[in-house]
């Protein structure tokens, strides 16, 4: 809000066909599960908003405002470090670049597991796909 009261014009508050101010990307109400699913799908979003975002005119790009929005801070330097309770570490350093993301399914009718390969799977649960096909 600041920079579009700093730069109405820029901001579309008088002829939104003026604007060039790009347009944050908006919240995404989540329940507590899906976090980390969304934090992913905004990457894009959010990552196209500050490449816009510097490529304005000088007086605009150069501002305080948009200097101090990507200001490095310390917990930028130094993030916070996960610590999983209870979940041992599995043989070897394995690390991963890109993170699988799995799509999430809640179960709508019951299934008795018919071949030793497959899991039997109740009404209300949820569950992480890796690989989808045709039969299920």
């Amino acid at each position: 809000m600041q920079m579009l009261d700093k730069f109405p014009m820029e901001g579309g508050q008088k002829d939104p066909k003026q604007r060039i101010i790009p347009f944050l990307p908006g919240k995404i109400l989540f329940r507590r599960s899906h976090i980390r699913d969304v934090a992913v799908k905004r990457l894009i979003p959010i990552d196209e908003y500050c490449k816009a975002l510097i490529q304005l005119p000088p007086y605009i790009s150069q501002c305080d405002e948009v200097l101090q929005f990507f200001e490095t801070r310390p917990e930028d330097l130094n993030p916070p470090k996960e610590e999983h309770v209870g979940k041992k570490k599995s043989g070897g350093d394995l690390t991963s670049v890109d993170p699988m993301v799995l799509e999430q399914y809640v179960v709508v009718a019951d299934y008795q597991k018919q071949e030793s390969s497959e899991i039997s799977l109740s009404v209300g649960q949820v569950v992480d796909i890796i690989e989808k096909n045709e039969s299920g």
